[in-house]
């Protein structure tokens, strides 16, 4: 499948919010990867999960990981 790519977007963040109630806990997990040109994950580190937040060359970047979720506000991010 060949994609167009855009070379003017410089920044992307994408959010995750969820809530929680007191009768029912759950968590979510945002995650992303990072592929080549020809659209092939290079190597395990370029994956970005809860316990690896930030792959090896710094272009992605995990907020952190929120277990509970909130009421309001985004609870992960990855940019």
């Amino acid at each position: 499948m060949n994609r167009e790519i855009d070379n003017t977007i410089k920044f992307i963040r994408v959010g995750l919010n969820w809530n929680s109630t007191p009768d029912s806990s759950y968590d979510l997990d945002l995650s992303a990867f990072m592929l080549d040109e020809i659209g092939i994950a290079r190597k395990e580190e370029d994956f970005v999960f809860y316990n690896h937040t930030v792959s090896d060359n710094d272009a992605l970047v995990l907020s952190g990981d929120d277990r509970v979720g909130e009421v309001s506000g985004t609870n992960e991010s990855i940019f």
